[in-house]
């Protein structure tokens, strides 16, 4: 939580300002969505230290990264038009950003806005500028004025005294030990009329002016502060600091620059670079743009490089030899708008597109981009009784989610284009989307199956069920028309436009059957709002204007009813708000956001584009409207005349696109093209939670309160911000992966699945060895830091960590190094607990990984505690070959007691070996070892660790497994060797922590293990008991069991215990052998195999997710992920559910290709 301080009043010119809190002070983690720019990047800044990226784009926000982690660390939203420029302090605890109206302020830890507005310019931007210490910031406004702020405070420490004409400034900076100011500016009237001064910081007066007779595009100090420079079109001056006497011109000059040795100075013009050796003056060398391409240049900070832009690449090339360093080239239609090069001259990050790419300087490889894997809400609606919200997605997809199991159900796919409206029947059976691939589609709400099409009118703006739900009314590029759903056939047209008008468009971006379904109100683009009878056809009286051909009328975006249809409100394309009778017309009131409230036959001006209403909503009482606005906010208002009466609920990143209130009226919901859906408690006007779609099909609600409940693959676009730094999921997903709490947020959740909820979590803190206790809300744990980051990127194979820990409180028991999830020194670490301490240091040798590695660090104390892990990203650049795929297959059908005997095991063994030995395109060898029936004794098996030792970090492993699983008196798990005792498996049977044991030995970090046994899944053994006698299962289809146990406890909750819906719910966060384990069935499950499939269906599911089934994302390759999820859903199906493979273990962040 936090903690917080009194609120500050600071006297300025011209009255009082009132200023946000200080900074608060951050003491629990707090969960950041990785939502990235929903727009194109304009702007890429780093801090001073380089530990933090600041970037800005057209989708109205600012965003705050972790420049090791490529993490979101918070997002400025809610500016008024696209973000162009930003700063971060020196210290990092204040960010500014310009959206072309005014500079904000913002605290960098809670996202805080600080100062409203600094300045709103007349006649361009502003400036701003902060002190080298970061202490004090400067501004300029739009009387041109220089103020002086505290940074900490937002105090106003003194104005820069004017003297003379006023000048607009386009130039403000620091003197390298802040006690100076250079201030640049030009009469915005009298361009020739420029100036250039310099200013004590300490007493606010001009100290010096230096004579310029030309316009300053750009101005700065050398190093030292002995010299500045400053620059136009054509020509840059330098002057002595400390008399204002001239030193030489250079050529060109609209950006100038020093570099951070002093030695070299660049000047640039947007045609031309030049780089001058800054002692002589003399030209060390030039570059020109190619033809038809702007050219732009920055100097590397260890003045070394210089790096340039085109519009076709990025170039890094040496000052001195002109010698091509590295290159970057742009790619199809994604030109870089905005490049800078990191502190240490190391990386380099241009704005591209939606996101920004992180470059390795001397390689020219992308290390990483800053980006969201999100998908952009465009409409939202809820079902009858408020526990289903539907929404529409920028990807064409709409999802269904269930509040009352704090799930996504179903996901409908099908639009070839992005998703505009959505609707739910009220009997809840049936969900209707519209598209901008000008259809119609109604789908079944329990399968998602697409049940019916309805084509013609072109672009779908807005779509919706009949009372009766008989019918659908759709709103498109010329109409409004209703769909018979029975015969799937137009019933009538509801146009404005007559015959022979040919001139004018009548778009309807919005239509609504009244709630008694007497009437109809649509709102087209050039006819404003009609209202029509819905039995005779015909438009109301009131509606019923003549229009002239080619005329038109105020366009009507946004149309909806209150429940007892007595009400209608209406918002135009100027953002005007009104509420009035609908068979009347007779205006009750209304408001503009821009203007406030608009009286019965008041006229206002145009509102500006920021403050804009995009969509509204009336409560189901009629007495409050929800509307969602341009800049992202969300209003509750009265629904009549009532100045003043706005209630901000919060706001989205980025502009509302959709709103409704649940049938109750208790909750509200809004989509945004920041990605989320958004879910807002009534009375408290408080945000309840996020609903969140991935581009990798997975899902998350996010509470207010940083509690989540997400799909596994989600979990890699979820991160936290802990003390200034950001980590990923897995540091706190134990704390706050919490489905039960989610459910909590609504009254009407089923409190057996909350139970059921509560329990798996339960399950979860006994598999990792934690009590609730243990998690509280103490963070004091032990800290470990690497005495220096490696570099981004590397060309040898391995490097050096020196590794520091220290407890304040207790000894030191184990370090864990873990290399893309998989651990250097095993599963149990470096022991340090010898001798006792509670400090180590220790340099430690890492091999690494051919590409991407993720460098993961933490310790233990005595405790049991584990600190927050640092992480370090590294690419390994060395020469390598083609990585090898060694494969272990154990089958066995003919065991020694042949009572049970299999049929398929030995062959699924033999048929999966076979089709990944054919795997040759992306390994250099496939090595194959089979131990099949009699020869599969635990002996035998464990020779396969001796196939395996000669694997490579880059080689990737799959071992296999099939025959009978077999649980001892404890409950314990052994694998049906063709000797095993089932009457006593410990004897002769292969105990799990074995099977693992092979993984553990092999150098290799891209693992793959597959269980195709009875009880392969992990066992609770609370619930499971030995049976009286060998029940085998029946079913639709002729299968066998692999033998085993079956589990007294009939299952608690629907289909799955808490012991099963914990395996579902939640990433093993374990420390294990670092492969993904799939197991065929749950550990009181059976594995079943039958004739028709000719395999186990476990088996036979792999192989034909091996052979192109499972690669959903349709790139050719079948990845490890991607194969268990396919495998976890096809096994199910094939079954009826009888058997559900689980993952024992997971490496949900690193994945990998079998091809």
């Amino acid at each position: 939580m936090f903690r917080q301080r009194a609120l500050i009043v600071a006297a300025t010119w011209g009255g009082m300002l009132l200023l946000a809190p200080p900074a608060p002070t951050q003491d629990r983690p707090l969960l950041v969505d990785q939502l990235g720019h929903q727009d194109t990047v304009r702007f890429v800044r780093f801090s001073p230290d380089g530990k933090l990226v600041l970037t800005g784009g057209e989708d109205r926000s600012a965003i705050l990264w972790d420049a090791a982690t490529g993490k979101t660390l918070q997002r400025f939203a809610g500016h008024a038009d696209p973000v162009n420029a930003g700063f971060i302090s020196a210290d990092g605890k204040r960010v500014v950003t310009d959206d072309g109206k005014g500079l904000r302020l913002w605290d960098a830890g809670t996202g805080r806005e600080i100062f409203p507005s600094l300045q709103a310019n007349r006649y361009g931007k502003g400036a701003l500028a902060f002190s080298p210490d970061g202490k004090l910031f400067a501004t300029t406004d739009d009387v041109y004025e220089v103020r002086l702020w505290d940074a900490a405070t937002g105090k106003l420490l003194g104005t820069c005294q004017k003297s003379g004409r006023e000048y607009q400034i386009r130039v403000l900076r620091f003197s390298p030990d802040g006690k100076q100011l250079l201030i640049g500016g030009a009469d915005p009237v009298a361009e020739r009329a420029p100036a250039l001064r310099l200013w004590s910081v300490a007493t606010g007066k001009e100290a010096l002016r230096f004579q310029t007779p030309t316009p300053i595009g750009s101005a700065t100090f050398s190093p030292d502060g002995k010299r500045v420079l400053a620059g136009s079109d054509k020509i840059t001056r330098e002057w002595d600091a400390g008399t204002g006497a001239e030193i030489r011109t250079f050529e060109g000059g609209r950006t100038v620059a020093y570099s951070a040795d002093g030695k070299h100075l660049l000047t640039a013009d947007g045609a031309c670079n030049r780089i001058w050796d800054a002692a002589t003056g003399k030209l060390v060398r030039e570059s020109s743009a190619p033809a038809k391409s702007r050219l732009s240049g920055a100097l590397s900070p260890d003045g070394k490089a210089l790096l340039e832009r085109t519009d076709t690449e990025l170039r890094l090339t040496e000052i001195g030899t002109g010698k091509l360093v590295s290159s970057f080239p742009a790619g199809k239609d994604m030109a870089y708008r905005s490049e800078v090069v990191s502190p240490d001259g190391t990386v380099i990050v241009a704005a591209q597109g939606n996101a920004a790419t992180v470059i390795d300087a001397s390689t020219g490889k992308v290390l990483r981009r800053l980006d969201g894997s999100g998908v952009a809400a465009n409409a939202v609606a809820f079902s009858s009784d408020g526990k289903l919200v539907l929404t529409g997605g920028e990807d064409g997809t709409a999802s269904l989610w269930d509040l009352s199991r704090a799930a996504r159900v179903l996901v409908l796919r099908g639009h070839t284009r992005r998703v505009t409206a959505v609707a739910i029947s009220p009997d809840r059976e049936r969900l209707a989307t519209g598209s901008f691939d000008d259809t119609v589609r109604v789908w079944d709400a329990a399968t998602g199956k697409e049940l019916t099409r309805f084509k013609g009118g072109g672009l779908v703006f807005s779509v919706a069920f009949a009372p009766d739900g008989k019918s659908v009314l759709s709103g498109g590029f010329d109409t409004a028309r209703v769909w018979d759903l029975a015969t799937g056939k137009e019933v009538h047209a509801y146009s404005t436009l007559a015959k022979n008008d040919f001139v004018r468009q009548d778009v309807v971006k919005s239509a609504a059957f009244s709630p008694d379904g007497k009437l109809l109100a649509r709102g087209g683009s050039s006819s404003g709002l009609t209202v029509w009878d819905t039995a005779t056809k015909a438009k109301l009286a009131p509606y019923d204007r003549k229009v002239i051909p080619g005329m038109r009328l105020m366009a009507v975006v946004s149309v909806a009813f209150s429940a007892d249809s007595a009400k209608l409100a209406t918002v135009d394309e100027n953002g005007q708000v009104e509420v009035r009778d609908p068979a009347t017309g007779k205006l009750h009131g209304g408001f503009n956001r821009a203007y406030g409230v608009v009286r019965p036959g008041l006229v206002g001006g145009v509102a500006p584009a920021e403050v804009k209403t995009n969509c509204v909503a009336l409560s189901p009482d009629g007495k409050s409207l929800l509307i969602g606005c341009q800049d992202g906010t969300v209003e509750l208002r009265g629904a009549g005349i009532q100045p003043g009466g706005a209630r901000p609920f919060g706001a989205h990143a980025a502009a509302v696109t959709g709103v409704a209130f649940s049938p109750d009226g208790k909750f509200a919901a809004t989509a945004g093209a920041d990605t989320a859906a958004r879910i807002w408690d009534v009375t408290t006007g408080k945000e309840v939670c996020k609903l969140m779609s991935f581009r990798n099909d997975s899902w998350a609600i996010l509470t207010a309160d940083n509690y989540y409940a997400a799909a596994r693959g989600a979990l890699p676009s979820l991160a936290f911000r802990f003390r200034d730094r950001a980590f990923t999921f897995e540091q706190f997903d134990l704390r706050f992966h919490r489905p039960d709490k989610v459910l909590e947020c609504f009254k009407f959740a089923q409190t057996e699945l909350a139970a059921a909820y509560r329990e798996a979590f339960q399950q979860r803190l006994k598999r990792m060895n934690y009590t609730e206790a243990m998690l509280g809300n103490d963070f004091d744990v032990p800290e470990v830091e690497l005495a220096a980051f490696p570099p981004p990127s590397t060309r040898e194979r391995t490097i050096k960590l020196r590794v520091k820990a220290r407890d304040a409180k207790f000894n030191l028991d184990r370090v864990h190094i873990d290399v893309n999830g998989v651990p250097l020194r095993g599963a149990n670490g470096i022991d340090v607990r010898k001798p006792a301490a509670r400090t180590w240091e220790q340099e430690v040798e890492v091999e690494l990984s051919a590409g991407d590695n993720r460098i993961d660090v933490s310790v233990l104390n005595e405790k049991g505690a584990e600190s927050l892990r640092q992480t370090a990203p590294v690419r390994c650049e060395a020469a390598a070959k083609k990585p090898d795929l060694y494969v272990v297959a154990v089958g066995v059908s003919d065991y020694a007691d042949a009572r049970f005997k299999l049929v398929y095991a030995d062959k699924d063994a033999r048929d999966l070996s076979e089709l990944l030995a054919g795997k040759r395109a992306g390994f250099g060898e496939v090595k194959v070892l089979r131990v099949l029936n009699r020869d599969a004794t635990r002996e035998n098996i464990l020779k396969a660790a001796e196939f395996l030792k000669p694997s490579g970090v880059d080689d990737a492993v799959v071992v296999f497994f099939a025959g009978h699983g077999v649980l001892d008196a404890k409950r314990d798990y052994f694998f049906g060797t063709a000797d095993i005792d089932f009457a006593d498996p410990a004897k002769r049977g292969l105990p799990y922590p074995a099977i693992e044991g092979l993984l553990a030995a092999t150098r290799a970090r891209k693992k793959l293990l597959l269980v195709d046994t009875c009880h392969s899944g992990e066992v609770n053994k609370e619930d499971t008991a030995l049976p009286a006698g060998a029940a085998q299962p029946d079913g639709a289809v002729r299968a066998v069991a692999r033998g085993g146990l079956t589990p007294e406890a009939p299952p608690r909750v629907g289909l799955k215990n808490s012991f099963q819906l914990m395996q579902d719910l939640y990433a093993d966060l374990r420390r294990g052998t670092g492969a993904v384990v799939v197991a065929s069935a749950g550990g009181a499950e059976y594995a079943l195999e039958s004739a028709e499939w000719k395999n186990g269906v476990f088996t036979y599911a792999v192989l034909r997710g091996l052979k192109g089934g499972a690669d959903r994302n349709k790139d050719g390759k079948v990845q490890v992920l991607e194969l268990r999820g396919y495998v976890e859903e096809e096994v199910r199906r094939l079954t009826g559910g009888r058997q559900s493979p689980t993952a024992r273990s997971d490496n949900v962040l690193f994945d990998f290709a079998i091809d």
